[in-house]
C-alpha cells in the first residue's frame, strides 16, 4: 500500500522568500460582490526576493510557492520522479553578503493528478456563488481520507481537488529527499494538521493544467 505525504515549507517564516513588487497576482473577481474577491496566487514568471544569506535546496515564498535549486531539479529528474514540471524564475537578493546558488532557480509546478477529494474526508460543496460561479467547499473533517487511490494517476507529485496548492507526494519522493539529504522542507503525515486544508474557493482547473486536460479532469463540473 502506497503511503502519501504532504510536502510543505519549514515553520520558519524568517527564511521565506518575498514576492517581488513586480509579481503578478491572479485575482478572483466578482461582478456584483466585492467581498467575493480573493487572491489566488501568482501567475506568469515567478519573481522573488531572497532575504537570507544562503538558501536551501527547496525554497518557499510567503505564499507557499516552492522554488528548487538546479541541484534539486537534477536529482528529481535523475531519480525518475514524475508529476512535476519546472519553469525559470527571476530572483534578486536583499543582502550584500548573499551566497548565490550554483545555477538557476526554478518554480515547481505540479502536473500529477490525484482526482477529487473523497466524500469520506468531509469535503463537499458548501455553496456555488451565482454571481461569479466560485465554488466554496467545506473543511476537511478526516484528512487521512482525502486521497482516493482509484483516481490517482500514479504520479509521485500530485494534487487533489479542491486543494491545488497542497503538494502531495509518494514515499518514493520522501526516500529521494532523505537519501540526498536535501534541505528546506517538512513532511506531514497524516496528510493534514488542524486547518491544513481549510474551507476555500479553489479557483479553476485551467489555472493549473492546460485547458484541454482541465476539461477532461473536471468531469463535467463547472470548474474549468
Amino acid at each position: 500500500m502506497t503511503t502519501f505525504y504532504r510536502l510543505g515549507p519549514p515553520d520558519q517564516y524568517s527564511r521565506r522568500a518575498l514576492l517581488d513588487k513586480s509579481a503578478r497576482f491572479r485575482i478572483m473577481k466578482c461582478p456584483e460582490n466585492w467581498g467575493h474577491r480573493k487572491v489566488a496566487g501568482t501567475y506568469g514568471q515567478l519573481r522573488i526576493v531572497i532575504k537570507t544569506k544562503t538558501i536551501d535546496d527547496l525554497v518557499w515564498t510567503i505564499y507557499n510557492e516552492c522554488v528548487l535549486q538546479q541541484r534539486t531539479v537534477d536529482i528529481f529528474r535523475a531519480e525518475g520522479l514524475t508529476g512535476f514540471d519546472t519553469s525559470p524564475i527571476l530572483w534578486r537578493s536583499s543582502r550584500k553578503d548573499f551566497v548565490p546558488p550554483e545555477g538557476p532557480l526554478s518554480r515547481l509546478a505540479i502536473s500529477g493528478w490525484g482526482g477529487f477529494a473523497r466524500e469520506d474526508s468531509g469535503v463537499k460543496i458548501r455553496e456555488i456563488l451565482p454571481c461569479c460561479h466560485h465554488v466554496i467547499y467545506d473543511n476537511v473533517s478526516a484528512p487521512t481520507e482525502i486521497i482516493d487511490p482509484s483516481q490517482w494517476d500514479g504520479s509521485d507529485f500530485f494534487m487533489v481537488w479542491p486543494f491545488p496548492n497542497k503538494i502531495l507526494i509518494t514515499s518514493r519522493v520522501v526516500e529521494v529527499l532523505r537519501r540526498h539529504k536535501l534541505k528546506g522542507y517538512e513532511l506531514h503525515l497524516p496528510l493534514a494538521q488542524p486547518n491544513g486544508f481549510p474551507t476555500r474557493c479553489a479557483g479553476l482547473l485551467s489555472w493549473y493544467f492546460p485547458r484541454k486536460r482541465a476539461k477532461e479532469l473536471a468531469k463535467g463540473q463547472d470548474i474549468v
